[in-house]
Formats: structure tokens, C-alpha cells, sequence
């Protein structure tokens, strides 16, 4: 299938299936960094958004962040 031929996937900002992974990724990043403030913050709202989406395996994987 030729590039032009693929599905186009949504990439908007505020397209939640984007924040939900960028939520996740920043608080890896932060806590990489030894950012426990910003971790804390990011994991959080991370948790939330799962939790309100109904995302069971993003809930599940926020709840084992520490």
C-alpha cells in the first residue's frame, strides 16, 4: 500500500487517544529526570483521564506507577 493510500490517523492536539499516551510519557520522563513533583502531577492527571475514560489497561498501568 502506498503511502498516500494509508489511513490517516488523528494526530489533533487534544485528541484524547494522544494526551492519555503524553500524560503516561511525560511522567516516565519526568521521574527519569528525577522530576518527583513534576512525576507526581503528570501520573496523577495520567490516572484521572484513564479513570474517566474507562481505559481499563491505562487504568491498570497508571495504578502501578508508584
Amino acid at each position: 500500500m502506498a503511502t498516500s493510500q494509508k489511513p490517516r490517523l488523528r494526530t489533533d492536539p487534544g485528541f484524547v487517544l494522544n494526551e492519555i499516551w503524553l500524560l503516561r510519557l511525560r511522567a516516565l520522563l519526568a521521574r527519569a529526570h528525577g522530576d518527583e513533583t513534576g512525576y507526581r502531577d503528570y501520573r496523577d492527571r495520567y490516572r484521572a483521564m484513564a479513570r474517566s475514560l474507562g481505559f481499563e489497561g491505562h487504568i491498570a498501568w497508571a495504578e502501578a506507577m508508584p
